[in-house]
């Protein structure tokens, strides 16, 4: 864990513009019969994955957000293998977020982020010297993956870990690449009442819902800055939250 600026979250077993992600938005809830929820439930759900951490000392006061392009190298024995496990789910986070997200080669120096996908042993190491003990892989079965990321003291994110086991079948592989990224966005936390979402600790989803997307759409509006305060952010999340969302 690194230092109190590093929030660190677990994954349970499951796994540019308006226009892009107003058109996600609505296919995926023409399809959908899980849409009951009002704008203000949904800005409630925000505000809980936002601001809080399943780390006990670890929510937040500030918004965190990535301000700087997000160059992700993979490490694992045959890298190239996951190249098309991962550049999909980078590509749909473009489109949610406008970000500059993509993955570069292990030997580019720019790289900032990182999806560490490992062997049986050097995973149990790792989550040991990142974890708390109740998170301990070795006997908590329900922990597939996790990852780690680092913000500076005014909430602009420059780092991110995501830690795989290389026993994991693809499916949950790319299940955890969808999750831990998404996570180290700026949306850390997991919950067991935020739903439907792929943050419920319940593992009944997958891929990132309509909810989740529009989480993203949000913290990576324009109008909200890194270090914003929960008291700042409540009400312009609810007005960004009307507008992508108008009748709810």
């Amino acid at each position: 864990m690194l230092l109190a600026r590093t929030l660190s979250w677990a994954a349970g077993r499951f796994a540019l513009g308006l226009a892009v992600a107003g058109a996600l938005l609505t296919s995926e809830r023409a399809s959908r019969a899980d849409d009951p929820l009002s704008n203000a439930e949904v800005v409630t759900n925000l505000m809980e994955i936002v601001f809080g951490s399943e780390f006990v000392g670890e929510d937040s006061d500030i918004v965190r957000k990535w301000t700087a392009p997000v160059r992700i190298a993979i490490y694992a024995k045959e890298p190239e293998r996951y190249r098309a496990l991962v550049e999909p789910v980078l590509q749909q986070l473009h489109g949610l977020t406008g970000l500059d997200i993509r993955l570069v080669d292990r030997s580019e120096a720019n790289q900032n982020a990182y999806i560490l996908i490992l062997g049986r042993e050097q995973f149990y190491a790792y989550a040991e010297s990142h974890l708390s003990p109740g998170k301990n892989p070795r006997t908590n079965t329900y922990l597939d993956c996790f990852g780690v990321f680092a913000a500076d003291r005014g909430g602009v994110i420059n780092e991110l870990t995501a830690v795989i086991p290389d026993l994991a079948n693809d499916a949950t592989k790319r299940s955890c690449v969808i999750e831990e990224v998404t996570q180290a966005l700026g949306l850390p936390n997991d919950s067991f009442t935020v739903k439907p979402s792929i943050f419920n600790d319940d593992d009944e989803y997958q891929d990132l819902t309509w909810q989740d997307q529009l989480f993203l759409r949000v913290l990576y509006d324009e109008r909200v800055r890194p270090g914003m305060t929960r008291t700042a952010f409540e009400p312009l999340a609810r007005r960004i939250v009307d507008e992508l969302r108008p009748g709810h």
